[in-house]
């Protein structure tokens, strides 16, 4: 009786490990987290957006559903709806 009760528990706790390496690995998976880690790291990256055009500059902030990026001497803001590709430069 003590083992089939160790046992389940340890199944409950394998079972509890991996729904969270499963959230942890879907959240290391979204577009604001990539692009989180960029800022963090100061990368310097070209944004393009749907019209073609490519922004060159580095993320300095990232809101809920944009980034701000520091291109030149000014700032550029992209919303996540018109992000097509972040290249690392």
């Amino acid at each position: 009786m003590l083992g089939r009760r160790l046992r389940r528990q340890m199944d409950e706790t394998l079972e509890a490990e991996l729904d969270a390496a499963r959230a942890a690995a879907r959240r290391r998976r979204t577009l604001r987290h990539v692009l989180i880690c960029l800022e963090d790291r100061a990368d310097a990256v070209v944004v393009h957006t749907p019209d073609g055009r490519r922004v060159a500059g580095t993320i300095t902030a990232v809101g809920i559903d944009h980034i701000e990026l520091r291109a030149g001497k000014g700032r550029s803001y992209f919303s996540f709806d018109h992000i097509v590709a972040v290249d690392i430069q």
